[in-house]
């Protein structure tokens, strides 16, 4: 919360206590209890995603989070320039099972290239990645904790989850 409204008293020419009741009234999403935790397939998705965004922020820098565009709805999960990933997921010990959403999820965008990026993952408890473990990776690489926990929250985990959840582990067994 306090990095956020430093944040934007430095983007934006605000008093301090604009500055806290904005941030505030933005972070409020993450301060009411949630219903519940996503399952396992939701979780497991989400760690997929959030691996292709740490190596998004790797080789770009914290900027290269906004490439992230699946929580906001968009039909690839991943759009900067004239590259789009889709990032498909999967628990499956064998075979490559995947779930398409709508038609022209594997289309590419016009005047682009799509590349799809599969993520074999298989839960193993204490090893491997948890969607906090991925948070942490993401915050300590500078990413703004405003918009990583906006986006989470628009991919159905609330910030509330990440400690219930940050048992909950999975192992890379492949990526395509």
């Amino acid at each position: 919360f306090i990095v956020a409204v430093v944040e934007r008293l430095q983007l934006a020419d605000e008093k301090p206590t604009e500055a806290v009741e904005a941030v505030l009234r933005e972070w409020r999403q993450f301060l009411t209890p949630s219903p519940g935790p996503p399952g396992h397939d939701k979780i497991a998705s989400l760690i997929g995603e959030l691996l292709v965004a740490v190596d998004a922020v790797d080789v770009g820098g914290a900027t290269a989070f906004s490439s992230w565009i699946g929580p906001s709805g968009a039909r690839h999960d991943f759009r900067r320039g004239s590259c789009a990933i889709e990032v498909k997921t999967t628990r499956s010990h064998t075979g490559y099972r995947i779930t398409v959403h709508g038609e022209d999820q594997l289309m590419p965008p016009d005047d682009a290239q799509l590349f799809v990026h599969l993520v074999r993952l298989e839960l193993v408890p204490g090893s491997g990645h948890s969607v906090a473990s991925l948070v942490n990776q993401l915050l300590s690489r500078g990413v703004s904790a405003e918009k990583l926990f906006s986006a989470l929250a628009s991919s159905g985990m609330l910030a509330t989850d990440l400690p219930t959840t940050a048992d909950l582990t999975f192992e890379v067994r492949e990526r395509l």
